[in-house]
């Protein structure tokens, strides 16, 4: 049976996705290793982007996603962008081609 398997390609950083041939019964871990993912003892998977056990049996059809663990936390990041950008710039904007003005 025919089953894509996508992954982050850990070399270049770009999404990939192949179709391997597997046997019936093939398990969701089985699929990842056949399109020759390296995976790690903690690699998690999804099947249609809804997280799934390693030991579930895929389907003809089926798209398992290797999923990538997070690098950092987002609320790091969030801060992150925000220090990045700076301070916002205040603007002075008239409505309607009225003379008063909106502070932002």
């Amino acid at each position: 049976m025919l089953v894509s398997v996508a992954f982050i390609d850990p070399v270049s950083g770009k999404a990939l996705c192949r179709t391997v041939d597997c046997r019936s019964g093939a398990t969701v871990r089985e699929a990842a290793l056949a399109a020759g993912v390296a995976l790690a003892e903690t690699s998690e998977f999804a099947l249609w982007n809804e997280p799934v056990s390693p030991e579930r049996p895929v389907a003809q059809g089926d798209r398992v996603d290797v999923l990538c663990p997070i690098r950092i936390d987002p609320k790091k990041a969030r801060s992150l962008r925000a220090q990045s950008a700076g301070r916002a710039v205040r603007q002075n904007l008239a409505r309607h081609g009225g003379r008063h003005q909106l502070h932002l």
